[in-house]
């Protein structure tokens, strides 16, 4: 579970099972801004995208190891809409989030 301080997000989302996609967080967290990033102990490449459990090598956006993206959103969408997979089972993306502030 997402550890959430101040207006922040962050985690590191493991994939288990290489082939199955697993959402980055809950229907709870609304995201502005996402950067996602496959660390150097990973030993493959890692796939984010929102292809609702469906992202792969083919549907998702490659990560190798060491690279990272930064994903603006404009806070409707949930980190139960932001998936990643991976090439190895084990492997991990560590990510950090600005949450999206409530109209006031």
């Amino acid at each position: 579970m997402a550890v959430e301080q101040g207006e922040l997000y962050s985690d590191v989302t493991d994939v288990p099972t290489a082939g199955t996609a697993v959402a980055i967080g809950t229907a709870k967290m609304r995201i502005k801004y996402l950067i996602a990033r496959s660390p150097d102990t990973n030993t493959g490449k890692v796939y984010i995208g929102n292809k609702a459990g469906d992202v792969s090598l083919t549907t998702g956006f490659p990560l190798a190891v060491g690279d990272t993206i930064i994903l603006p959103f404009d806070g409707s969408i949930g980190g139960d809409q932001i998936f990643v997979d991976a090439e190895v089972s084990g492997n991990d993306v560590a990510w950090i989030a600005t949450r999206a502030l409530a109209a006031r």
